[in-house]
């Protein structure tokens, strides 16, 4: 058979450091290359990809990222690795997931040391499982190894981890000492002593800059750069070692704050930098530049705090002086040139901009229709009836969910190998719905303390006109309002010109909730006079993100979720086409809503605010859809347990055959998925 191939190779650079026994990235090539000639397969040398990176990172390896975009557009069949391991070193849930998003696009992985292929069907899928379990309880232990011996090294007071400025690392074998390099340590000096002369980190930055003096990183200084120096701890005599420890988290290896008793410290005093009496001053000089950091701490400038540059994301600060009439905002990091900034921008002309734009959040008109709203709301949750029901319906529920997983326990006691993987994860998931119905129940159950909606209604009316009196008067005693409506939210500036001038464009995206936040009432955010169904996003904001995710190399995958706009799915239907249509992304998939008791949805139902459409009409808005959606060439996937009818194929080459499926399932010719087989 010949298969088109494709070289995955990985050598990670800890494995480099510890001579792990694995061989080099040209190594591994050469022997696929070898493996591919003898197996009579065609390679393009294109789809020769390699990464250094650990195992363990899935979304931060360019190399494998761009090897799942190659897979996606089906340039090759076969991904020749050295082993499973050099594929993937992570979770045994997150391998196979990435093994099985190859499989939906008919690419199989082959091992060239075991000369096989790696199978995920039947009882081989408990094989590779097991193998996947112990690759990640070796690299544990690995893990606890070096870090052991690192943490002995530490001990005897050699050198572990990257060089700290001021000082060289020398090698003698396998040990590593620090040697003082006195050219550094002269400007360390020179650091402190200009900080505690000056008294602010911000001025030291300044005027080390200003003199020509290099950061350690080799560029300019900030306060963020002098405070480091001032705190390392080596520069007081002190190793401190295992601050952080890395862990694998959402496909990333990611380093984390240890716990303290894993932290080690060792007296080193032949290291210390500072003389005595700087080192006194400098600690006198930190610890009276300690801050507040609460969110209403006093400040005096009003968007300070509540804007972020849109470039870099570092809150804005003021530059300039009152005395002068002249205070601008600028982003924090433009002012050490790590940013390429949203220039300067006049204070009293963003306050007032930014007040503008609150005030219309906290009108009249807004207020009594989330009056209106949140009395009807109140009103429901307190009917007693209604209550019983719901709780009778979910007890229902309950009673369903653990008949199915009984049901699916006995099959699977009778089932052979080659059935047990699918019903032990349908068993999982069965189990998952009743535990989260359960849940649901208790809530339900729960008794609900006695509310007074017209008291509550009083205080949320005094709340939003004191709200509203601040923001009249402005300043910085408006800082209170503004906190109280963006709650965790945050203006972002970018950079426009308007009319020939330079502006700032300045935009927020508020939760549902924003007026019952601001003022304080124990309301839900379901009761905002806003959309229904809050995303957060745009088509927009969807459109441009998928550009940049295009642009940096990544594989792209969109879902949508039909009935979600009740009785609107075919203005949904067509909307989300569209949308599609400029994503165009790799793959597209498409759920089915469920509404899961307890949750904001299943109270719009109960109220009678939202209804899940017939199935007929799903289907119809499915097949809207697929037919008026036209990426360049996606994976199309309906194979998910909440859809009535699997579908498979590719868009557009597959979109006739898969609308003439959905009319044979409209017109009654094709057997849907079973209520009860359907699940989250």
């Amino acid at each position: 058979m010949n298969l088109r191939a494709a070289i995955y190779a990985r050598r990670s650079k800890e494995e480099d450091k510890t001579g792990a026994g694995v061989e080099s990235v040209p190594r591994q090539i050469d022997f696929a290359r070898r493996a591919i000639a003898a197996l009579g397969w065609t390679l393009k040398e294109t789809h020769v990809i390699s990464d250094e990176v650990s195992g363990g990172e899935i979304l931060r390896r360019p190399g494998l990222q761009a090897l799942r975009a190659m897979a996606g557009r089906g340039e090759f069949d076969v991904i020749v690795v050295r082993d499973l391991d050099r594929f993937a070193r992570c979770e045994p849930a997150r391998q196979a997931g990435l093994l099985q998003e190859l499989a939906d696009v008919d690419v199989r992985l082959w091992e060239y040391q075991a000369r096989e292929f790696v199978r995920l069907d039947g009882a081989n899928f408990i094989v590779t499982s097991a193998r996947m379990i112990s690759a990640e309880q070796e690299k544990l232990k690995a893990s606890t190894r070096i870090r052991e011996a690192l943490h002995l090294r530490a001990e005897q007071g050699y050198a572990v981890g990257r060089s700290i400025f001021g000082f060289d690392h020398r090698r003698d074998g396998r040990i590593v000492h620090r040697v003082r390099n006195e050219t550094e340590i002269a400007t360390i000096v020179h650091v402190g002593e200009t900080a505690v002369r000056l008294g602010s980190f911000n001025g030291a930055a300044t005027a080390l800059n200003a003199e020509g003096v290099l950061a350690p990183a080799g560029g300019a200084w900030d306060a963020r750069a002098v405070k480091a120096i001032l705190t390392q701890p080596v520069y007081r005599g002190q190793i401190v070692y295992g601050r952080t420890r890395s862990v694998s988290k959402r496909g990333m290896n990611l380093r984390v704050p240890a716990a303290e008793e894993q932290v080690q410290r060792h007296a080193r005093p032949d290291l210390a930098i500072w003389p005595a009496d700087l080192r006194e001053k400098i600690d006198t000089l930190i610890a009276g530049r300690t801050r507040n950091h609460s969110p209403l701490a006093k400040r005096t400038h009003l968007a300070s705090g509540f804007v972020k540059c849109g470039l870099c994301g570092t809150g804005i600060v003021t530059t300039g002086s009152h005395v002068s009439n002249s205070v601008t905002y600028c982003c924090d990091r433009m002012r050490a040139r790590r940013c390429p900034g949203i220039g300067y921008r006049n204070e009293r002309a963003v306050d007032e901009a930014l007040l503008a734009s609150l005030a219309p959040l906290v009108t009249d008109e807004v207020l009594e229709r989330a009056c209106v709203i949140a009395r009807e709301h109140l009103e429901a949750e307190q009917h007693e009836d209604a209550r019983a029901s719901e709780v009778e319906r979910i007890r229902r529920e309950l009673a369903t969910a653990e008949r199915r997983c009984r049901n699916i326990g006995d099959a699977l006691a009778e089932a052979d190998a080659a059935q047990r993987p699918d019903l032990m994860a349908r068993h999982r998931e069965e189990l998952q719905r009743r535990e989260a119905v359960r849940g649901a129940l208790a809530n339900a159950e729960r008794a609900r303390p006695s509310v007074d909606a017209e008291d509550l209604i009083d205080q949320l009316r005094a709340r939003v006109t004191e709200l509203r009196g601040l923001i009249a008067r402005g300043g910085a005693e408006a800082r209170r309002a503004v906190e109280a409506i963006l709650g965790q939210a945050r203006f972002i500036a970018r950079p426009v010109v308007v009319d020939g001038r330079k502006r700032w464009d300045l935009r927020a995206r508020l939760g549902g909730g924003y007026l019952y936040q601001a003022a304080g009432a124990p309301l839900p955010r379901l009761c905002a006079p806003q959309k229904r169904i809050a995303k957060g996003d745009d088509a927009a904001s969807h459109v441009a993100a998928a550009q940049k995710a295009r642009a940096a190399g990544m594989a792209l995958s969109v879902i949508t979720l039909l009935g979600i706009a009740g009785e609107r799915s075919d203005e949904h239907a067509r909307a989300t086409a569209q949308l599609v249509t400029e994503m165009d992304p790799q793959f597209f998939a498409a759920l089915t809503v469920t509404v899961v008791p307890g949750t904001p949805l299943a109270q719009l139902r109960a109220k009678g605010r939202f209804e899940v459409p017939p199935v007929l009409d799903l289907l119809r808005e499915l097949r809207t859809l697929v037919d008026l959606a036209r990426p360049t060439d996606a994976i199309f996937r309906t194979n998910h347990a909440s859809n009535y009818l699997p579908l498979a194929g590719h868009l557009p080459r597959d979109r006739a055959r898969i609308v003439e499926v959905i009319d044979a399932a409209l017109d009654g010719k094709i057997r849907l998925r079973a209520e009860g087989t359907r699940g989250l």
